[in-house]
């Protein structure tokens, strides 16, 4: 493994770790509502937004539409690429076809989650809140749905290698 993905790796995995530390430091365990939405797998309604809201207020909301926000902007790109780097060392003999249909499923999340990202961020200022907390509830289900299709790949990827050694 080069350095550039080691450093992709490692980035992912910082980020990931300072999203979930922000997350238990700033709002509280990822539990009911103190929950950021980003974090809800199966969506939230534009009440349980509220709800979140107002659990964090002050400084908190600061942070989600801050910090947070930051964070979850540059995680997805991170991600997505650090995904296909994973593919690639898992299953190197895999041709640039299936590397390429592979890295436009990390791409759907990636889109997915940036989409969800500015529909939470327009919370903060939206004359519109149902439909903007539900538009950023729909691209959350999307990206957990293309996520959980991107690690099956990898890991039937990994399964299938293991079998035919």
């Amino acid at each position: 493994m080069n350095m550039l993905e080691r450093i992709i790796l490692a980035l992912a995995i910082a980020l990931y770790a300072g999203l979930n530390a922000v997350q238990i430091i700033y709002f509280g365990p990822p539990f009911g509502a103190s929950a950021a939405p980003d974090l809800r797998l199966t969506g939230y309604t534009p009440q349980e937004v509220h709800a979140f809201l107002e659990h964090i207020a002050g400084d908190g909301r600061a942070v989600f539409f801050g910090l947070f926000r930051t964070l979850d902007t540059v995680f997805p790109p991170v991600l997505a690429v650090a995904l296909v780097i994973v593919l690639k060392r898992v299953r190197p003999e895999f041709g640039r076809s299936i590397i390429g249909l592979f890295s436009l499923l990390a791409l759907g999340y990636m889109f997915a989650d940036l989409v969800e990202n500015k529909f939470l961020s327009d919370l903060e200022t939206s004359q519109d809140f149902r439909r903007t907390a539900s538009v950023a509830s729909m691209m959350t289900t999307v990206k957990y749905g293309l996520l959980g299709f991107v690690f099956l790949c990898l890991s039937v990827a990994a399964v299938t290698k293991r079998r035919i050694k």
